[in-house]
């Protein structure tokens, strides 16, 4: 299965893993990749969460996966990789009668000192 279609729109939140507050300011970097997950460079492009820690993108055409990279300053970066075919269990993926894939999810970012803890920089949706 593929995020088919001409239009991916990715929407969420990203909030602070122990307060479970808006982070507000933050950097989503999305981009498509194929099977492989290797990188389409012109897919590429990056959204700042608002100040309820939304963030909305559009990324124009077809991919088997998404990748996101989260970032927020005094918080652990994160690595999520989206993919349709998995069942990812905190992911929402619909796809309506116009064709647009719409893919919605929560990222929580760790304050650094938890790094230290054990947190993973990797998140699988």
């Amino acid at each position: 299965a593929h995020l088919a279609g001409g239009k991916i729109v990715a929407s969420g939140r990203v909030l602070g893993a122990q307060d479970g507050k808006p982070l507000a300011g933050a950097q989503i970097e999305i981009w498509r990749a194929d099977a492989r997950g290797n990188r389409a460079e012109t897919t590429y492009g990056v959204v700042t969460a608002d100040g309820d820690g939304r963030y909305f993108a559009v990324i124009n055409g077809a991919a088997p996966r998404l990748y996101y990279r989260v970032s927020h300053k005094g918080y652990v970066t994160k690595l999520a990789q989206l993919q349709v075919s998995g069942g990812q269990r905190s992911v929402t993926v619909m796809r309506d009668d116009a064709g647009v894939t719409r893919a919605a999810f929560e990222m929580k970012l760790s304050p650094r000192n938890a790094l230290a803890a054990g947190e993973s920089e990797l998140t699988a949706l």
